[in-house]
């Protein structure tokens, strides 16, 4: 056998259950045992011994949702908010109120969008001439 290669792993001369023993005693395992040996009077010492060990220690273990951990709730903030000036599309953001106002004052507006403001209504001789104008562009062009 040439000197690189390894023999493998030796071999263990141990029973299944030998094995399933070492394991137990290198985990700190117990060997099975008879739960329903308890009496009953054992079961109720033992929950005694539960109920008092968490009035006195509390949870010790705080269990939550990995995926869904607990989140604190909302609580609302009056600032920082942002201000806008449509007619230099700019927008800022204020830390208090005294900022607030000097914005407002300034032609800054709190909503982020500007206020429609409504067509003007054309007078009749007007809107004739904007249908007239309209039903000859939506007519197709004339191919050569």
């Amino acid at each position: 056998m040439p000197l690189n290669e390894s023999s493998g792993a030796p071999r263990s001369k141990l029973t299944k259950e030998q094995k399933s023993q070492a394991m137990a005693a290198i985990f700190g395992l117990q060997e099975k045992s008879n739960m329903s040996a308890l009496t009953p009077e054992e079961v109720e010492k033992m929950r005694s011994l539960v109920a008092e060990h968490d009035a006195t220690n509390g949870k010790a273990v705080n269990e939550f949702d990995l995926n869904n951990p607990p989140k604190k709730p909302y609580r609302h903030q009056e600032f920082p908010k942002m201000v806008y000036n449509h007619s230099a599309r700019q927008h800022k953001i204020v830390k208090n109120t005294a900022e607030h106002e000097a914005h407002l004052e300034q032609d800054w507006v709190n909503e982020p969008f500007p206020v429609e403001v409504e067509a003007p209504e054309l007078p009749l001789a007007e809107k004739k001439e904007v249908e007239r104008l309209d039903k000859e562009a939506r007519k197709p062009k004339a191919t050569k």
